[in-house]
């Protein structure tokens, strides 16, 4: 069965269907005991756990819990990471495999983690996306020329650091005459009590505030890059076309970054496939250069490629290793 409590490892996971395997619906209070999760691993008969990383504490607690179980009653556990160092390997609890995004986080894996000597790393975490790989038309890659004014912004939950980066972005926008589509996460609860509006007042003109919106319109906009913090949703835009950005300031998003994963910057920015802005000093240069250098845009975009290998579906693979752990290979 599937576990997964964020919004993340839920679409990851729910990618991952096959056969009768359910994605648990995690809103039963229990499911915080082991014994919620053997008593529910035995009713659903399960030969395995395929388990997500959540970063939110109720997730964290929920998932650990089922980590237990699985664990008690000696099923094989898979763990499928969304996003490079979610994963927190615990000494005392087994996985057989894990499941993370690129070949680069593999190789950091089993390097930095203090792994289970069967377990086992692949790569494949990315078959959310495999949908869009179906998508991708490699010429208009090749014609990356960006004739937009228009950026987005992606939010996530906290509402300080998206108020420091942007406070230090937006002045810029202004003087290069861009419209910044604004899209607050769903979890950031600063923005449904108006703390963005003393930031944005006087700037109507080049803000449009979009969290409303559904995704099939937001994704429509053809905006000529994305900005984030670390949201999926860039990746998203980038697989549909639009190059993305990670602003990753020390005093904000790269902060929260560093704290959450162990890490300093993702490993996309790390082979060229996204664009990093970590230095206020930087940002209206890097913009320019995001934005408006056509082999800029198009090196990032090749990059991108490569990373995700956008020609090869995941699930079959994935689906294979994991059909290999139920067959005790």
């Amino acid at each position: 069965m599937l576990v997964g409590m964020d919004s993340g490892p839920q679409q990851t996971l729910a990618s991952l269907q096959f056969g009768y395997m359910p994605l648990i619906d995690l809103t039963n209070c229990d499911s915080f005991h082991s014994g919620y999760w053997i008593q529910l691993i035995r009713d659903c008969r399960a030969d395995a756990v395929v388990l997500g990383t959540s970063t939110s504490e109720r997730g964290v607690k929920i998932e650990q819990s089922c980590l237990h179980a699985a664990n008690d009653l000696r099923i094989p556990v898979i763990v499928v990471e969304d996003l490079p160092g979610n994963y927190k390997p615990n000494q005392f609890l087994a996985s057989e495999l894990i499941v993370v995004e690129s070949e680069q986080v593999v190789n950091y894996v089993r390097q930095k983690a203090n792994l289970h000597r069967y377990s086992s790393v692949i790569s494949g975490a990315s078959v959310r996306y495999d949908s869009l790989r179906l998508q991708v038309k490699r010429g208009r890659r090749l014609n990356i020329k960006n004739s937009s004014h228009r950026l987005v912004w992606l939010g996530q939950p906290e509402t300080l650091a998206n108020l420091i980066s942007l406070e230090a972005i937006l002045p810029h926008l202004s003087r290069m005459r861009l419209e910044l589509l604004f899209k607050a996460h769903p979890r950031d609860d600063g923005y449904r009590r108006g703390e963005y509006g003393q930031l944005f007042s006087g700037r109507n003109n080049n803000i449009v505030d979009v969290s409303d919106s559904d995704n099939a319109t937001f994704f429509s906009c053809q905006p000529g890059l994305v900005l984030t913090h670390f949201s999926s949703m860039a990746i998203d835009f980038a697989f549909l076309g639009t190059p993305c950005c990670n602003v990753l300031f020390p005093e904000s998003g790269g902060k929260i970054y560093t704290e959450m994963t162990g890490l300093k910057r993702p490993f996309l920015c790390e082979a060229g496939g996204s664009g990093n802005i970590s230095d206020m000093a930087s940002v209206k240069q890097e913009l320019e250069r995001l934005l408006f250098d056509e082999a800029v845009r198009r090196d990032q975009m090749a990059c991108f490629d490569e990373y995700f290998d956008i020609e090869t579906l995941q699930r079959p693979s994935v689906i294979s290793a994991i059909e290999g752990v139920l067959l005790g290979k």
